[in-house]
């Protein structure tokens, strides 16, 4: 990680207890963390739930114990809906019972779900036992459906070739790749995991030196390209000799064994491999820590890297080289436009964004994080591109913060339409939505990477470290990188670390409770010292078995042209026809075969048109159709991206495959 223009002067970023801090998801279950589906025939109906993101403080909800459970506002928490959230320590509830005039009927099915995370506060030890549960109950008190789920931070563990026990210590991030049946990470050391394991519960092992390179960003490119390590090195002890530059280190062999390229030269920096980029002089720009990206749709090759200001370079996919190889590795003499700054968190008197908006003089920083911003990486995903990095200082204050574009060069902006280049006066900074900040053990998490497992389920690694009493800006943080890796979920469009926990209530297998109102009560059943948040709190009902005759199906399945919600590939969660369709390789390959073709006609190309039995929840709340979208063209531009509603809205969204 790159030491330059981190200011310590920065007031530390630690929270007391009384303060929310940011968040896990982890030890989920499947069967607990997956959103209920109603069956094909049965139109889900919304169940209003008064004030269930919180922005409106405590209305509508019963709090068991006040002086344990808060309703907070804040960016630290960065919750999925709004700002708000409900905090509530071990052992508290809160409830709320549903809409005046839902009562159980038979026949029907009831769903809730909440979204829920732990936000303990800094502490030496590991995080407390923190369980967060969702209960729904009849009016009589009793209880028919819950779920439980631990979300406290999680402990990452290696180990060694033999099986004893390993560090995890490792410089910048967690930056996975996968070869050979493997699940690779590189950061200092090689650590690997075979497929099957799970990449949070399962230890890793720790292989060979990675070499001396800081901040190592992994990649390999299909049908030749590079298969490298992009590390950082830098120098800036003497003003008049600053250099910053990035060097691409081949790997040799297959995972999980690899040797690495030897230096051809050195200099006062460090090892000379193959030098990508490199800025000498002075640190504008500041050439460090890349991360590559390559997109498979387009058969192309992103690099984001940078420090203060925040930068993305196209590659050459065959080379593995800035796009048009230039004959020089120096950023001055490229021509302007080949690196575009995407993203800007500087000071006023310290400006290497070009384009970017001059922030007040004075400013350096929001209440979460000084005035730099480092570590960036991107991430591909429904047709956008995430843009996400370690903002603030990596011994006080970093967080993990995102923006998102249609495309990898920009223009980004934040949740808010902030664009991250742009100043916000009334926000007192540039646009940056808040994914992770410090919590329970895990301080200044920073060097994020995101990425997807070949079953859909998709996950965040980051490096933390261990936090430590007593420490303020005259006495930084001084224990190592730590891994840490989060399972990532979406809402509404961007990236989270809270997890859904959802229960389903079926009325007819409950005969003695039709006719009684329903009731939702969430919790926090872990340690007492724990805290947990929730937000976004939902609820609907549906007719299992219809009363009146469904509409006759097409005599031959295969003659439906619209994509089967319920369709699994081989049965598998998460593998349905949105997720064959999101990468163009797999849709091919997929679609192969018979039962994809049935299943995923639109997506395969066979046929395309609309779902008429879908439904989507708009802005407003309420359930809209496909045909809704054609009503007006923005409807069209905001909702066709999301992919869970194009790949149902293929033919209103374009979304036709040849």
């Amino acid at each position: 990680m790159a030491l330059w223009i981190r200011r310590l002067y920065v007031t530390i970023m630690l929270l007391p207890p009384s303060t929310s801090v940011a968040s896990t998801i982890f030890k989920v279950h499947y069967a607990q963390t997956t959103v209920h589906k109603p069956p094909i025939e049965s139109i889900p109906i919304d169940i209003n739930v008064a004030n269930p993101s919180f922005e409106s403080g405590e209305s509508g909800w019963t709090l068991s114990d006040v002086a344990n459970q808060e309703i907070l506002s804040d960016d630290l928490g960065a919750s999925p809906d709004g700002t708000s959230y409900a905090r509530i320590l071990g052992k508290g509830t809160i409830e709320q019972s549903l809409a005046e005039g839902i009562t159980v009927t038979a026949g029907q099915t009831y769903v809730a779900t909440v979204w829920a995370r732990s936000v303990n506060p800094p502490s030496t030890r590991n995080s407390p036992s923190t369980k967060v549960r969702i209960d729904l109950m009849t009016s009589n008190g009793e209880t028919f459906s819950s779920a439980t789920v631990s979300v406290e931070a999680p402990l990452i563990t290696a180990v060694k070739p033999n099986g004893s026990t390993a560090k995890t210590v490792g410089d910048d991030g967690v930056n996975v790749w996968f070869e050979n049946g493997y699940r690779m990470h590189a950061a200092g050391w090689f650590f690997s995991q075979t497929i099957s394991q799970d990449p949070i519960d399962d230890p890793w092992t720790k292989r060979g030196f990675s070499g001396d390179g800081m901040a190592q960003g992994p990649i390999i490119v299909p049908n030749g390209g590079p298969k490298a390590l992009y590390d950082t090195w830098y120098v800036d002890d003497d003003p008049d000799n600053v250099i910053s530059r990035i060097e691409r280190i081949d790997m040799l062999g297959k995972a999980p064994n690899y040797k690495l390229a030897e230096a051809v030269d050195e200099d006062v920096a460090g090892e000379i491999f193959n030098t990508i980029l490199e800025h000498r002089g002075d640190p504008y720009p500041w050439v460090i820590d890349a991360r590559l990206t390559y997109d498979p749709d387009e058969n192309r090759l992103w690099m984001a890297w940078g420090g203060s200001a925040l930068w993305v370079t196209e590659m050459d996919v065959a080379t593995g080289n800035v796009k048009g190889n230039p004959a020089s590795p120096e950023f001055d003499t490229h021509p302007a436009g080949l690196h575009k700054c995407v993203a800007a968190w500087e000071p006023s008197d310290y400006r290497t964004c070009v384009g970017a908006d001059e922030a007040p003089n004075g400013w350096d920083g929001d209440e979460n994080g000084v005035a730099y911003h480092e570590g960036p990486a991107l991430y591909k995903k429904d047709g956008f591109w995430y843009y996400c990095a370690s903002y603030g200082s990596m011994v006080y204050s970093y967080t993990l913060r995102c923006c998102r574009s249609s495309n990898p060069d920009g223009l980004f902006v934040d949740k808010d339409g902030i664009g991250c280049t742009k100043f916000d006066q009334e926000k007192n900074r540039f646009g940056a939505s808040m994914l992770l900040g410090p919590e329970g053990h895990q301080a200044v998490p920073g060097h994020p990477h995101m990425w997807e497992e070949e079953d859909g389920t998709e996950y965040l690694g980051y490096d933390f470290r261990n936090y430590q009493n007593g420490k303020d800006e005259d006495n930084p943080l001084t224990t190592d990188d730590e891994m840490g890796i989060r399972k990532l979920y979406w809402v509404n469009g961007w990236p989270t670390i809270w997890t859904p926990l959802t229960v389903k209530f079926v009325a007819n297998d409950n005969p003695d409770t039709i006719g009684q109102s329903l009731t939702i009560k969430i919790g926090n059943y872990g340690n007492s010292d724990s805290h947990a948040a929730f937000d976004l709190v939902e609820a609907y009902h549906y007719q299992d078995e219809p009363t009146t005759a469904a509409p006759t199906p097409n005599p031959v399945e295969s003659e439906r042209c619209y994509n089967d919600k319920k369709f699994l590939l081989n049965g598998k969660k998460g593998k349905n026809c949105k997720w064959i369709g999101q990468k163009e390789n797999r849709r091919k390959k997929q679609c192969k075969k018979n039962e994809v073709n049935i299943g995923c006609p639109s997506v395969c190309g066979l046929d395309c048109c609309d779902d008429p039995t879908y439904k989507f929840k708009a802005g407003s709340g309420a359930k809209k159709s496909c045909n809704w979208l054609k009503e007006n063209l923005s409807n069209e531009n905001k909702y066709c991206p999301k992919k869970h509603i194009r790949t149902q809205c293929a033919k209103t969204c374009d979304f036709c495959f040849d």
